[in-house]
């Protein structure tokens, strides 16, 4: 199965999702894994009528499926898929701060899932994951917007938005151009 959604202005969201018969495991996950992720990106890539040179984009991959979020050039975007059942409590409690927690309108099997997903996509969004994951970001929430704010430029603000795919969450933030984050 192939979902590519229509976002805003040139951005879309494709996921890719195989139909394994037996689970995978090892490197034939991580092969999986990989092929479903480039595949994403090139349907991506193509529903966008963007080429890879004046492109901007995100993937991510777990158990065999893939994402890709793809962009005009200068457009910061992030994604994440993630299993809300493998993020443990313990997790949660790693990357979110109570007001994180509490703000967050999703049921409370899947807060843990979305808020590593929604800081895990604005770290790759940022180029730097490792520098931002998770204690650089913080995650803000209105009456009808999330956003994902880097503590080291709390003037940018990225949207965050996601969904249910099958059993996992694909998560996505766009944000402002790159020029605001310098």
């Amino acid at each position: 199965m192939i979902v590519t959604l229509p976002l805003a202005d040139a951005i879309r969201l494709t996921v890719c999702c195989p139909s394994y018969g037996a689970r995978l495991r090892g490197r034939e996950l991580r092969a999986a894994d990989r092929t479903a992720a480039g595949r994403a990106w090139s349907f991506a890539l193509q529903s966008t009528g963007l080429s890879a040179g004046n492109a901007a984009g995100s993937r991510a991959h777990t158990e065999g499926v893939g994402a890709a979020l793809i962009g005009p050039t200068g457009t910061v975007l992030g994604v994440d898929l993630v299993s809300p059942v493998r993020v443990t409590p313990r997790h949660a409690r790693a990357i979110l701060d109570q007001h994180e927690w509490e703000a967050l309108p999703v049921p409370l099997a899947m807060r843990g899932a979305l808020g590593w997903g929604l800081k895990e996509a604005a770290a790759k969004a940022l180029g730097n994951p490792v520098r931002h994951f998770p204690a650089g970001l913080t995650i803000m929430c209105s009456a009808n917007r999330v956003e994902v704010v880097p503590r080291s430029e709390p003037h940018s603000h990225m949207a965050g938005h996601w969904r249910e795919i099958g059993s996992l969450l694909c998560v996505w933030v766009i944000g402002p151009a790159l020029k605001e984050l310098t």
